[in-house]
């Protein structure tokens, strides 16, 4: 059988070994999350970038859309103007025939 010694040596080489199995686990755990935090900064960089543009294009949508409708305004406003140009000549030729 062993001796107090010897189990004691032994206790030690496996606390050795198991502290330094965990120790890499940790070290590893901890590189892997750094890893992963670098790539989730990198794609939510990127997300904001596209929600950025986007907002860019939709204020530009948004100013094109009013810009459409006050040229629509004007152009009704100058076919009614027309209309009653045209008007007010027939009834001048009327009189002046």
């Amino acid at each position: 059988m062993l001796e107090e010694k010897d189990l004691q040596a032994i206790k030690e080489v496996l606390n050795t070994a198991i502290d330094s199995r965990l120790n890499k686990s940790e070290d590893f755990i901890l590189d892997e999350m750094g890893r992963v935090q670098t790539h989730i900064e990198t794609k939510i960089d990127q997300l904001q970038k596209s929600i950025n543009e986007l907002k860019q294009y939709y204020k530009i949508d948004k100013l094109e859309n009013e810009s459409v409708t006050l040229l629509l305004q004007k152009i009704m406003i100058l076919e009614n103007s027309v209309e009653e140009l045209k008007r007010e000549t027939e009834v001048l030729k009327r009189k002046l025939a």
